[in-house]
């Protein structure tokens, strides 16, 4: 099945109940959540660039029991879950990973299918603005546990790098800090889930000092449709990005 974004946004809003007619699209749970998404974006005002999915999704929570976190690149596919427990209240997050015309990136395939069905979980105490965390994952295969190289293989690999780069540098807006260097990959115009194609506007290659500034803009404008942001529920989720790819420097890749 192949679908063209403008046209689906479009059904979306001229249905009137935009939520159930994306369940009853004939489309990959995949797609459909990166629907939701793009609808509540575009009806909120907020840029459909894939800087500001990723920031929308860390400040404002979720929509009709939908959270998703989206690497920089726009083409997900859901390979675990997140749960995150704020002072004893739990939200459940889908973790995603980039796809590129149907597949998943030959260099993490190794690693995401090991984190497939996979379940992190995520405790967080706030006493008085001091942030309390710890972090655990539960494989779904045992074995999977006891292999040293599942995390410094995602952790050694270029394109994984770079997305856990610009999460940081994200962060740091959120934080009002200063960003530091961060590549800002480019999305493909098309992708494809299970059978699924999504058409799908391209982020054109840049001068770092432009997309810095789109960085810089754009994040501050979706700041200040937020109310207020959760920043211990931010700095935990970029010390998991952190974590989950802390390696020794002799593992071999």
């Amino acid at each position: 099945m192949e679908s063209n974004i403008d046209f689906l946004l479009e059904s979306l809003r001229k249905s009137g109940k935009p939520f159930e007619y994306i369940n009853e699209l004939k489309l990959s749970e995949n797609l459909r959540a990166l629907l939701r998404r793009l609808y509540i974006q575009s009806k909120e005002g907020i840029s459909l660039s894939a800087i500001g999915s990723t920031i929308l999704d860390f400040a404002e929570g979720d929509y009709e029991g939908f959270n998703v976190i989206g690497a920089l690149q726009i083409p997900i596919g859901v390979i675990g879950v997140l749960n995150l427990f704020i002072n004893n209240e739990k939200t459940e997050i889908y973790v995603v990973a980039p796809f590129i015309k149907g597949r998943l990136l030959n260099r993490l395939r190794d690693s995401i299918l090991i984190l497939e069905s996979s379940i992190v979980n995520i405790g967080i105490k706030d006493y008085e603005g001091v942030c309390n965390s710890d972090a655990y994952v539960t494989f779904s295969d045992h074995k999977d546990a006891l292999d040293p190289l599942v995390f410094p293989r995602l952790y050694s690999d270029p394109v994984f790098l770079g997305v856990k780069h610009s999460y940081m540098a994200l962060i740091y807006y959120m934080l009002g800090l200063d960003a530091f260097s961060a590549g800002i990959p480019v999305a493909p115009s098309e992708y494809t889930i299970n059978g699924d194609t999504l058409r799908y506007k391209v982020i054109h290659d840049a001068p770092y000092q432009l997309l810095n500034n789109t960085v810089t803009s754009e994040i501050r404008e979706l700041l200040k449709a937020v109310e207020k942001p959760y920043i211990c529920a931010v700095l935990l989720l970029y010390s998991l990005i952190f974590d989950l790819g802390h390696a020794s420097p002799t593992a071999k890749t």
